[in-house]
């Protein structure tokens, strides 16, 4: 799954745009020393390679890695641009390696920055690399296959009820594709909304209650699936307490399989609960196992117990194979598992659901964090 930051990498990707704007007139011996042999001065990278062919510190090293030149250059900026110019006179044109960043120059001279350009055929717009901008979204005008700014209809970000979308003036939207806005790819469904995960991040402290209540026709597939459960977020011989009826029990995590005394959690039940029309079962665990840990299995299939967290109980869960959906607060949720990770659909962040866990204590606080695909 590609997930990207929605509103955070926007924000990232404009303030480094603003930041190239500037040379790195810094030096550059922090990442390396200079040093003299025999032959002259040459300079030593962090990596253990040498520099060569380049400017390092206003110093030029040769092919062979040594300073041979006597000119010192240094960046400087008229009301035309920055250029990069030596103590002889002399000025960078084209590609030029300036401690240890690529530049380009154009035949003036002049630093080719990142940025909007309106050259013979019409705007285009340059990356910092020297290439061009094509079929992509950049300020909210459409750059087309050919490199110019042709479509004269402006687009913004909007938001309604649904969700976020990119539209125009003319009133076209981008709909099922994925497409380059502003340096970001985004992915759009077929209604035209950006497709969005909302990551929710378990705590590292705090408990919830996973509880049962069956009847007793799947009260051996429900004592199964809590020995699973248990088995799949405890250690390994690991001991502690579940509530059966609302009798405590001291039960065993053996090899992966949950023990009462020395049965097993589903033979303890089938031979104690013959005539039971319902049966409970309930333990407390911690959360970031527990919510990390809902689906540990490698099929989907849908599951007898559910989670109680604070104030919500997460009901009718359908987990495996890193997709899970449950019932909370009377909606259902759909999402994905990853790296101990709950990635829910859509934006959620502002759900009671989310409010609750939080309170409880159950996620990280400095999540939900909302995500675009």
């Amino acid at each position: 799954m590609k997930l990207k930051k929605f509103i955070a990498t926007a924000l990232t990707g404009a303030l480094a745009l603003s930041a190239a704007l500037v040379p790195n007139i810094g030096s550059f011996a922090a990442s390396g020393e200079w040093k003299n042999d025999g032959t002259g001065w040459w300079y030593s990278k962090a990596d253990g390679s040498y520099a060569y062919s380049e400017w390092i510190d206003g110093y030029y090293l040769d092919a062979n890695g040594y300073n041979t030149y006597s000119g010192v250059a240094s960046w400087k900026k008229d009301s035309t641009g920055w250029y990069y110019q030596d103590t002889t006179g002399w000025y960078a044109t084209g590609t030029c390696w300036i401690d240890g960043t690529k530049y380009n120059f154009d035949k003036n001279g002049y630093l080719e920055e990142p940025g909007w350009v309106n050259g013979v055929g019409g705007w285009w717009y340059r990356f910092g690399d020297g290439s061009y901008a094509t079929s992509q979204w950049i300020d909210g005008y459409w750059i087309s296959s050919n490199g110019y700014w042709e479509y004269q209809p402006k687009a913004s970000w909007y938001k309604d009820d649904k969700g976020w979308y990119y539209m125009d003036t003319s009133g076209y939207y981008e709909q099922g594709s994925t497409v380059t806005i502003d340096f970001v790819d985004y992915t759009f469904d077929k209604d035209g909304y950006l497709v969005q995960y909302t990551e929710l991040t378990p705590a590292s402290e705090g408990s919830v209650k996973v509880s049962f209540k069956v009847s007793a026709a799947t009260k051996a597939t429900a004592a199964k699936q809590m020995s699973d459960l248990y088995g799949s977020i405890t250690a390994d011989g690991s001991k502690t307490t579940m509530a059966i009826d609302g009798v405590s029990k001291a039960i065993t995590n053996k090899g992966g399989v949950v023990y009462v005394d020395d049965e097993t959690l589903t033979a303890y039940v089938n031979r104690t609960h013959t005539t039971s029309t319902e049966v409970t079962f309930s333990f407390d665990a911690p959360s970031k196992t527990v919510l990390a840990g809902l689906t540990f299995g490698n099929s989907v299939a849908s599951y007898e117990y559910s989670v109680q967290v604070g104030t919500v109980a997460l009901t009718n869960i359908t987990a495996g194979n890193g997709v899970v959906s449950f019932d909370a607060g009377g909606k259902r949720y759909e999402g994905d598992t990853k790296d101990g990770k709950i990635y829910l659909n859509g934006d959620v962040s502002a759900d009671a659901l989310v409010s609750a866990l939080k309170s409880a204590g159950a996620i990280e606080s400095n999540t939900p964090v909302l995500w675009s695909k």
